[in-house]
């Protein structure tokens, strides 16, 4: 079984590639996806650290219900960009509590 691979063509078209050769082409936006952080001060590092890796993304509040841990504020991206958000927030040392798909 191959990996999957998701490719943003515009912000209305998603090609998506996997091993098995089967291309397909979504039409629409594709998923966001917040990480969640304790404070305004850490998300405001989160939205630096994606920056730096030129991921667009957005700092935005959350209710206490959305997260296991009642985060308060979360960075949002689109989830095409998951693993490079997941390592840039890594190499940034910025700790997230958990990654949520909207």
């Amino acid at each position: 079984m191959g990996g999957l691979f998701i490719y943003p063509v515009n912000n209305q078209s998603v090609i998506t590639y996997n091993m098995n050769r089967h291309l397909k082409i979504s039409k629409g936006k594709h998923p966001m996806c917040v990480a969640s952080l304790r404070s305004m001060t850490h998300a405001v590092k989160a939205k630096k650290a994606l920056a730096d890796f030129f991921i667009d993304s957005e700092i935005v509040k959350l209710e206490p219900y959305m997260t296991e841990k009642g985060c308060a504020y979360g960075i949002k991206f689109d989830c095409v960009n998951l693993y490079q958000a997941e390592d840039a927030l890594k190499q940034k040392s910025v700790k997230y509590t958990e990654i949520i798909r909207l």
